[in-house]
C-alpha cells in the first residue's frame, strides 16, 4: 500500500510539474508573439523547463543579441537537453565568447559542436569560420594563419574572412606575412589596397589619397588604430585628425576631446605661418575658415575651432561656435561634436552659446540621451534658431519638456504652437495633445482652443477630459455629451456613464436614468452594463 501511495504522489508530481512546464512555455510563446522578447525570456527562466519551452528559450536569445545572456542560458543548460537546442546553444555561445573577447570559451563550444553529429554543411562552414574568428583576437598567435589556410583549403576564397584577416594582422604589424593574402586579393580590393600602401607601392599623394578613402568608409574602433598607424608614417596630421575625431565620435573610444583641441589649435598655426596670419587677426582668420571650406574642409574646421575658443569679439566666438558644430554635424560626426562643445565649455552653458548653436546641442544632447543638458540649453531660448521653423521649435521643446516633468515650459511651448497646430500633421496633434492631456495641473483653456484644429477621435479625448475637469455638472455633462454624440463604442458608453452621474448631481434624475437605460441597452462591455444596472437600481 505505501509503495502504491509512494507511486501515485509520485505520478502526481509528475504531472504538476509538466503541466507547469506547459503553462510556462504558452505563456511564453503569447509573449513572444506579442513582441515581447525580453519578457518571454524572463518568463522561461526556471528549472523544469519542456522541450517546446528550451528551444523557444534559444529562439528568443537568438533575437536578443545579448552575449552576457547567451552565455548565462549556456552555462545553465541541461546536458540532456535536445540535440537542435544543444547545437543552438553551442552555435550562440560561441558567437557570444567571441563578442565579448574570449577566445578560449568560443573554442570550447566550438568544438563541441563540430564533434557532434548531424551538422549540417552551412552550420559546419559557419562553425570553421568562427574558429579562425577566434584566433583573430589579440594576442594573435601563429596559428592564425594556419587556421585561416586549413579553412581555405576546405571551403575555398571568403573574401570577407580574408579581408578581416588582413585587418587583424595589419593591426598586430604583421603586414610582412601577408604576400599571400595579398596574391588573393584584387588591386581594387580596399584591403589590398591599404596592404600596398603598407608595402609602398604607391607614392605619397596616392597613399594619402587611399588612405583618405579608408577613413571615409570607417567606423570601427580597431580599424581606425590600423590607419591611424598607416598614416603616421606620413605627414599627414589632417588625416590623423581626421581619424581622431572618428574615434571620438565613437561611444565606446577613449580617444581625447581636449587632445583634438590641441591639433585643431596646432593645424592652425601652421597654416597661419604658410599665410602669414598671426593669431588675433580674428577677421582674417575668419575669411580664410570660409575660403577654405569647400577644398579643405578639415583646415576650415581646424581655424573655426580656433576661433570659437580665442576670438576677441564675442559675435564671431559664436559665428565660429555655430560654424564648427555645423561642419561636425555635415560630416556625420555628431558624437564627437558633443564631446568636443562639452569639453571646451562644460556643462554647456547657454549663455556662450547663440541661438543655433544652442539649438544644435540641444538634438545633440537628446541624441546622446542627456535630456538635463538640452534643457538647460533650451530653457530660456527665446530667440529662434535660424534652422528650424517656430512651429517645429515649439513642438521640440514641449516634448523634450513634458518628458523632463518641466511643465510650465511644456505648456507655454504648447501655446506658442497652436497657431501652427492647423497645418500640423496628425501625428504632431497627438503629440501636443498627448502632452496637454498628461500635464498633472488644469489646462481647460488650452484644451478648448485646441479642439477647433482636431480631428474627430482627438477631439473626442480632449472633451472627455473636459468633462472630467468641469467643476459645474451641467457644463460637465454637455462635454461628456459630446463624446458619446453620434458613436456606440466603448469610449462613448463610459462617456454616458460619465454624464448620467454628473446629470444626476445636478439633480436631473430622469436625464440620467435615460442614459443609464442606454448603456444598459447598448454596451457590449459587462462591466458597464452592471454599472448601468446598479445606477438604475439606485434611482
Amino acid at each position: 500500500m505505501r509503495i502504491s501511495n509512494c507511486l501515485i504522489g509520485f505520478f502526481l508530481t509528475v504531472t504538476s510539474l509538466s503541466a507547469a512546464a506547459t503553462d510556462v512555455y504558452l505563456d511564453a510563446q503569447q509573449l513572444a508573439q506579442a513582441g515581447a522578447v525580453q519578457l518571454a525570456l524572463s518568463q522561461l527562466r526556471t528549472d523544469n523547463l519542456s522541450d517546446d519551452g528550451l528551444r523557444l528559450q534559444w529562439q528568443l536569445l537568438a533575437q536578443t543579441n545579448s552575449a552576457a545572456d547567451i552565455l548565462k542560458a549556456a552555462d545553465s543548460l541541461p546536458p540532456n537537453a535536445p540535440a537542435d537546442v544543444l547545437q543552438a546553444r553551442n552555435l550562440l555561445a560561441a558567437k557570444a565568447a567571441l563578442k565579448l573577447a574570449n577566445p578560449s570559451l568560443a573554442r570550447q563550444y566550438l568544438a563541441t559542436l563540430l564533434w557532434g553529429n548531424n551538422l549540417d554543411a552551412s552550420t559546419y562552414r559557419i562553425a570553421r569560420a568562427l574558429v579562425v574568428r577566434s584566433y583573430l583576437i589579440a594576442p594573435i598567435s601563429d596559428d592564425a594563419a594556419s587556421m585561416m589556410l586549413r579553412y581555405q583549403q576546405e571551403f575555398g576564397k571568403d573574401t570577407p574572412l580574408l579581408q578581416d584577416y588582413a585587418w587583424t594582422m595589419l593591426q598586430a604589424g604583421r603586414q610582412a606575412e601577408m604576400a599571400w593574402v595579398r596574391a588573393q586579393l584584387s588591386n581594387t580590393d580596399a584591403v589590398a589596397i591599404l596592404l600596398d600602401v603598407r608595402a609602398g607601392v604607391f607614392s605619397d599623394a596616392q597613399s594619402k589619397q587611399y588612405l583618405q578613402t579608408a577613413i571615409s568608409t570607417n567606423a570601427d574602433v580597431s580599424k581606425l588604430a590600423v590607419l591611424r598607424t598607416l598614416v603616421s608614417e606620413y605627414n599627414a596630421p589632417e588625416l590623423l585628425l581626421q581619424i581622431d575625431e572618428r574615434l571620438l565620435n565613437l561611444p565606446k573610444s577613449t580617444a581625447s576631446a581636449d587632445n583634438i583641441w590641441a591639433s585643431y589649435r596646432s593645424m592652425t598655426q601652421t597654416l597661419g605661418n604658410v599665410r602669414l596670419l598671426l593669431f588675433g587677426s580674428d577677421a582674417g582668420w575668419a575669411e580664410l575658415a570660409r575660403a577654405s571650406m569647400p577644398a579643405e574642409p578639415m583646415m576650415s574646421r581646424a581655424v573655426w575651432a580656433y576661433l570659437a575658443r580665442e576670438a576677441k569679439d564675442a559675435a564671431l566666438r559664436q559665428t565660429a561656435q555655430q560654424a564648427l558644430l555645423t561642419q561636425l554635424r555635415a560630416a556625420k560626426l555628431d558624437g564627437a561634436a558633443l564631446r568636443l562643445f562639452e569639453a571646451a565649455w562644460p556643462n554647456l552653458p547657454a549663455a556662450v552659446f547663440n541661438a543655433e548653436t544652442r539649438y544644435q546641442l540641444g538634438v545633440l544632447a537628446i541624441q546622446a540621451g542627456r535630456f538635463d543638458e538640452a534643457a538647460n540649453l533650451w530653457r530660456d531660448a527665446s530667440e529662434l534658431p535660424t534652422s528650424v521653423t517656430q512651429a517645429d521649435w515649439s513642438v521640440q521643446r514641449a516634448r523634450l519638456f513634458a518628458q523632463q516633468g518641466i511643465w510650465s515650459v511644456a505648456i507655454a511651448a504648447v501655446n506658442t504652437w497652436l497657431p501652427d497646430a492647423a497645418n500640423a500633421t496628425v501625428n504632431t496633434r497627438w503629440k501636443m495633445l498627448n502632452i496637454v492631456l498628461a500635464a498633472p495641473s488644469d489646462h481647460t483653456d488650452l484644451l478648448k482652443n485646441m479642439l477647433v484644429s482636431l480631428n474627430a477621435a482627438q477631439q473626442r479625448l480632449a472633451m472627455q477630459r473636459l468633462g472630467a475637469l468641469e467643476t459645474d455638472d451641467k457644463k460637465a455633462a454637455m462635454w461628456l455629451l459630446a463624446v458619446a454624440a453620434n458613436a456606440n463604442d466603448s469610449m462613448a458608453e463610459q462617456a454616458r456613464l460619465a454624464a448620467a452621474v454628473r446629470l444626476k448631481k445636478a439633480g436631473l434624475d430622469m436625464d440620467a436614468q435615460r442614459l443609464y437605460e442606454i448603456v444598459q441597452s447598448n454596451s457590449a462591455n459587462p462591466a458597464q452594463q452592471a454599472l448601468a444596472h446598479d445606477a438604475l437600481d439606485g434611482l
